[in-house]
């Protein structure tokens, strides 16, 4: 599926299948960018912190959780709220497309509510 919304980083979009058996089998969830991933830089919605740091070494504890419960990792959701002037991109509002939320982790709920994660 196409983000045309801003919602994930330009950047990466890591997609990672969960264990095959599991509680959260079947489900896909994203992480924001903010967290470790294995081998993914983490932004933090800010493209000199993106270019002045080294990629994951291994994933965070939460991550492994989800995945280790079956959850299939499709992307990370932009954090616009560092800075406006530091923004890798701005998420647009899913209902009405000319108004750009400000919200706190806005990213995240642009993706669910558009419902851009996409099954594995």
């Amino acid at each position: 599926m196409t983000d045309d919304t801003g919602a994930f980083c330009r950047h990466a979009r890591p997609r990672r299948p969960g264990r095959s058996a599991g509680p959260l089998t079947g489900l896909t969830f994203a992480a924001k960018d903010i967290i470790a991933i294995e081998g993914v830089t983490p932004c933090f919605g800010n493209p000199t912190w993106l270019h002045t740091h080294f990629p994951a070494a291994r994933d965070a504890h939460s991550i492994s959780l989800l995945l280790h419960a079956g959850a299939n990792l499709d992307g990370i959701t932009i954090t616009d709220w560092t800075s406006p002037k530091t923004v890798e991109a701005c998420t647009m509002s899913p209902a009405v497309r000319s108004v750009t939320p400000r919200r706190r982790e806005n990213g995240g709920r642009v993706a669910c509510r558009r419902r851009l994660l996409r099954g594995m």
